[in-house]
C-alpha cells in the first residue's frame, strides 16, 4: 500500500514536470518585455524572417502600384523591399516595432481583447516606418498607410490563447506541485532506490513528449499563419528557452537514472534474517553442533 501511493505521488509528479517547466520558461520570456526584446531581436538577422518580411513588404508595396504592374515595376519593388531588409536599419526598426507590440501581443494572450493594433485577431507590426525609406526607382516613394506585416494568423492565436492563459495562472504552483510529489513519493517508498529510478525515467519521458508536442505546435501554428517562416520563426523566440529546460529536465531524468541503478550496485545485499525479523516473525533457531561454534 505504502509503495503503491508514493508510487502514485512520483507518477503525477512527473506528469506535472514538463507544462512546469514550459510554464515558466514561456510566462517569462512572454511577460517580460526586456526577455522579449532579447528573443524577437535575434530574429533581425535570420535569413529566413528577413525574407519574409522582404516578400511582404514588395507584396505591399506592390498594392500601391494598381491592379496590374508592370513586370518591370514589380522588379523595381522587389530590388527596393530587399535592399531596405537588408540595410542596417532593418534591425532597428524590427526592435521598436516589436516594442510597441509588445503590450498588445501580452493583452492578446491573456484574452484581452480590447487592446488596439490588433487586427482580426492576428499579431501584426507596423511597417510604416520601415517603408518609410524605401525608395523605389523609377516610381519614388510610395504611400505607407496601411502596411503592416502580420506575424501570426487569427485562427493559430486563437488555439494559442487559452493554452497560454492556463500556463500563465499556473507558472507559480506547478513547479511547487511537481517538485513536492516527487520528492514526496521518493521520501515515503519503501524502496527509494527504484521510486527514484522510476522518478528519473518518468521525468525524461514527459519532457520528450512535451518537446514533441511543442514540435507538433509549431507546425500548427506556422501552417495557419499566411507567413510559415515569420510565424515559426516568431514561435521559435517564444519557447527557445522552454526547449533548453525541457532538454535539462530530460537530462536530470536519466541522471536520476543512473545515479539509482549505481546505488544499486554498490550498497550491500540484504541480510535475510534481518529480513525476517522486520516483517515481526522471528529468525529460527540453529540447534545441534553448530550453535556451539557461535
Amino acid at each position: 500500500m505504502r509503495n503503491g501511493i508514493a508510487t502514485l505521488l512520483v507518477l503525477i509528479g512527473c506528469l506535472l514536470s514538463g507544462p512546469a517547466v514550459v510554464a515558466v520558461a514561456v510566462e517569462q520570456r512572454v511577460a517580460d518585455r526586456q526577455e522579449y526584446l532579447d528573443a524577437v531581436g535575434d530574429l533581425a538577422d535570420d535569413p529566413a524572417v528577413r525574407g519574409a518580411v522582404a516578400e511582404l513588404l514588395a507584396d505591399k508595396l506592390a498594392t500601391r502600384l494598381g491592379s496590374r504592374p508592370s513586370a518591370a515595376a514589380r522588379d523595381a519593388v522587389d530590388s527596393a523591399a530587399r535592399k531596405a531588409v537588408d540595410s542596417p536599419a532593418f534591425r532597428t526598426w524590427w526592435i521598436e516595432a516589436n516594442s510597441a507590440a509588445h503590450p498588445q501581443i501580452l493583452a492578446m494572450l491573456r484574452g484581452q481583447n480590447g487592446a488596439a493594433r490588433l487586427q482580426g485577431d492576428s499579431i501584426v507590426l507596423d511597417m510604416r516606418a520601415l517603408v518609410d525609406d524605401v525608395r523605389v526607382p523609377g516610381l519614388g516613394r510610395l504611400p505607407a498607410e496601411g502596411m503592416t506585416v502580420e506575424l501570426a494568423g487569427g485562427s493559430a492565436i486563437k488555439r494559442v490563447v487559452p493554452v497560454y492563459t492556463t500556463l500563465e495562472d499556473l507558472s507559480a504552483v506547478l513547479p511547487i506541485a511537481s517538485a513536492v510529489l516527487i520528492l514526496g513519493g521518493i521520501a515515503l517508498a519503501v524502496r527509494r532506490r527504484g521510486a527514484l529510478i522510476t522518478a528519473g525515467i518518468g521525468v525524461a519521458v514527459v519532457a520528450g513528449i512535451t518537446l514533441a508536442i511543442g514540435w507538433l505546435a509549431r507546425g500548427l501554428v506556422a501552417d495557419q499563419s499566411p507567413s510559415p517562416q515569420l510565424a515559426g520563426g516568431f514561435y521559435d523566440a517564444m519557447t527557445s528557452g522552454a526547449g533548453v529546460m525541457l532538454w535539462i529536465l530530460a537530462g536530470a531524468g536519466v541522471a536520476a537514472v543512473i545515479v539509482g541503478v549505481i546505488a544499486g550496485m554498490v550498497s550491500p545485499p540484504s541480510r535475510t534474517g534481518r529480513g525476517r525479523a522486520d516483517t515481526g516473525h522471528p529468525a529460527p533457531a540453529v540447534s545441534g553442533r553448530s550453535d556451539r561454534h557461535w
